[in-house]
């Protein structure tokens, strides 16, 4: 059974949807879910070379209580000492196959931006009905 003490983090996942304004352009907003308590770890930082431009890239391990509906390209929102921090969920996993504790890895960008995302999971929705299936002018758009 988790150990509630270091669990001490408050967090809330939220999922994306997909919504057309009057225009009929496609945007993405966020729904939480799921709020809790988890214990949350640095597990390293590193570099990401994106359009030219060197930018950071943490990552964070978190550990608490098991939901069957995280998935990886959901989010968490964490408030903590620094300020409100996004990070992109990558792996969800069932750590004691009982369904009682979740890991989650995730990573963090200071400042996440459209090129970023069409390099690392291809171009968006909103970025293929404003460009077109075949357009290049995806990756030159940030």
């Amino acid at each position: 059974m988790p150990r509630a003490g270091p669990m001490k983090e408050f967090c809330y996942l939220q999922s994306p949807n997909l919504i057309k304004d009057s225009f009929g352009r496609t945007s993405r907003t966020w729904t939480t879910y799921l709020e809790g308590y988890f214990q949350v770890r640095s597990t390293g930082a590193g570099e990401l070379l994106v359009g030219d431009q060197i930018t950071e890239a943490n990552t964070f391990q978190l550990i608490g209580r098991f939901d069957k509906r995280v998935r990886a390209n959901h989010r968490i929102l964490w408030h903590d000492a620094d300020g409100t921090r996004y990070l992109e969920i990558t792996k969800a996993i069932d750590l004691d196959a009982r369904r009682l504790l979740l890991s989650i890895e995730a990573i963090e960008q200071p400042a996440p931006t459209r090129l970023y995302n069409a390099i690392m999971f291809g171009p968006s929705v909103e970025d293929i009905l404003l460009f077109g299936p075949n357009s290049t002018d995806i990756l030159l758009y940030a």
